[in-house]
């Protein structure tokens, strides 16, 4: 089956995609796609009452995106991004204290 069918074939009469058939045309796994949502990398979703769906034009967009290597986090708040300094700092080690450090008599 073409990519192309494939997609369509998932599809329902809404024309839009709800989360389970965009991932299955996509082959994105669930936990994937909410770990996309909350990067902000994750195709524009909409509600309609209870069902949370996704337009085809939003999934070609997606598409597009994810081809051309745009797919970027989006930062809300500037505290939440990673500063460059600490990224590039190894972890350092601490060591256990002795009795010498203590001040404690032997």
């Amino acid at each position: 089956m073409e990519n192309a069918e494939k997609k369509d074939a998932g599809s329902n009469d809404l024309g839009a995609f709800t989360q389970a058939e965009f991932c299955a045309a996509y082959g994105v796994n669930r936990v994937t796609f909410h770990r996309m949502e909350k990067a902000g990398t994750a195709p524009t979703t909409i509600r309609v009452g209870r069902k949370v769906l996704i337009t085809r034009r939003a999934a070609r967009e997606w598409e597009e995106r994810m081809a051309g290597g745009v797919a970027k986090t989006k930062v809300t708040n500037e505290a939440d991004a990673p500063k460059a300094a600490d990224e590039a700092a190894p972890a350092k080690k601490r060591r256990k204290a002795t009795k010498a450090d203590t001040g404690a008599i032997a």
